[in-house]
């Protein structure tokens, strides 16, 4: 029996908890108690924004991939073929810095990362600050739009009036969030490239801590253990 499980033995309340965690459907199934070692030994946390809360509540965490939905990959890489880049390497370029950011991460969603995917960490800071950018590629969009302004590239603000759902969000106040949420089975994690590492991840504590992980799962929203409001950033 694992140590997890006597604690809930003992403990009428954790009991009840994780019985309810066993049963969220596509979180974790109704393992017996003797496998509840295999859940990841730290708390997840995931950032992100608070304008995001309704389709959590409708769909659960990781339930819909609205980023997807709302086709803004497919703005993005429009928006940066559309902006003056300069030559390569031109590093007196004004914009030189925000363009390589955007396109690393373009570049980093062909290779292994995939924008809209649900993400999580063992590291509260972690979470914390990338809630105050969250939706990541969303923080991109914005970037780009603002290049776009300062290039007087008309058509990027054209081409955003038929991306409503876009708009509407970039026009938003930010106001990031970090979820604590419930045990999650270490089979449902991967590395954020999609490597399976449980096995080795099991015995090292301090690196799920400090880790990020891909999880492969949906948390209903009622699961969610507590939502921390954080500070944004001073624009």
């Amino acid at each position: 029996m694992s140590k997890l499980s006597k604690d809930a033995e003992s403990n009428p309340t954790l009991k009840a908890a994780l019985e309810k965690i066993y049963r969220a459907k596509g979180l974790i199934s109704s393992e017996p108690k003797e496998k509840i070692s295999e859940y990841c030994p730290v708390t997840l946390w995931h950032g992100t924004s608070a304008h995001l809360l309704p389709f959590i509540k409708q769909h659960g965490l990781g339930g819909q991939n609205i980023l997807a939905g709302w086709e803004v990959m497919e703005f993005l890489k429009w928006t940066y073929n559309n902006l003056d880049k300069g030559k390569p390497n031109d590093y007196a370029h004004p914009d030189y810095g925000d363009l390589m950011t955007i396109r690393f991460a373009l570049d980093d969603n062909k290779k292994k990362y995939e924008y809209g995917d649900l993400y999580v960490t063992g590291q509260y800071r972690k979470a914390e600050s990338y809630s105050k950018r969250a939706p990541e590629i969303l923080d991109l969009v914005r970037l780009a739009v603002n290049i776009a302004r300062r290039q007087n590239k008309s058509i990027v603000e054209q081409k955003l009036e038929s991306y409503d759902k876009i708009k509407s969000f970039l026009c938003l106040p930010s106001q990031p969030i970090v979820l604590e949420l419930p045990p999650i089975l270490l089979t449902n994690l991967k590395m954020e490239d999609e490597s399976q590492l449980i096995n080795e991840l099991r015995q090292n504590r301090h690196y799920m801590e400090a880790g990020s992980f891909r999880l492969n799962a949906i948390i209903p929203f009622k699961d969610i253990l507590k939502i921390h409001p954080i500070m944004p950033y001073s624009e």
